[in-house]
């Protein structure tokens, strides 16, 4: 099901992108996809794990595995890029410490000065562990 909002989500933004984006020229977006694995501090896969990626939320599946497509924007302005917008991926799971991954996404020089984010196929691990027992 979340899947499903994730693709749903992604085509309206693409939708109102095209319908309201056409001439715009103050802002650009690239596609980025970000996968992998939930893993524990011995290489084990974690099933059921929260995880995030800004406003987005996913649960790896019964392999550990998860997946997000997102837009990634970057301002333009008279002097150039002036920003790119890249979330921390962050995972959870019972029994486990929260985890953090940062990342950086590839850049493409824009046309009239500046970069922007180029469309990105990640594979991130993200390695969860255990918390001590209370």
């Amino acid at each position: 099901m979340q899947r499903i909002r994730q693709a749903v989500t992604a085509a309206l933004v693409l939708g109102v992108l095209g319908v309201f984006g056409g001439g715009c020229t103050r802002y650009a977006y690239t596609r980025v996809f970000l996968h992998g694995e939930v893993e524990d501090e011995d290489g084990r896969p974690v099933p059921f794990a929260v995880v995030r990626v800004g406003e987005m939320e996913s649960i790896s599946d019964d392999n550990g595995h998860y997946r997000f497509l997102y837009l990634a924007s970057c301002l333009r302005g008279s002097a150039g890029v002036q920003g790119v917008q890249t979330p921390d991926l962050e995972g959870y799971a019972p029994g486990f410490k929260p985890a953090i991954v940062g990342y950086h996404l590839d850049t493409i020089e824009v046309v009239g000065g500046g970069t922007c984010p180029a469309d990105t196929d990640k594979y991130l691990r993200l390695s969860l562990v255990r918390a001590p027992k209370e």
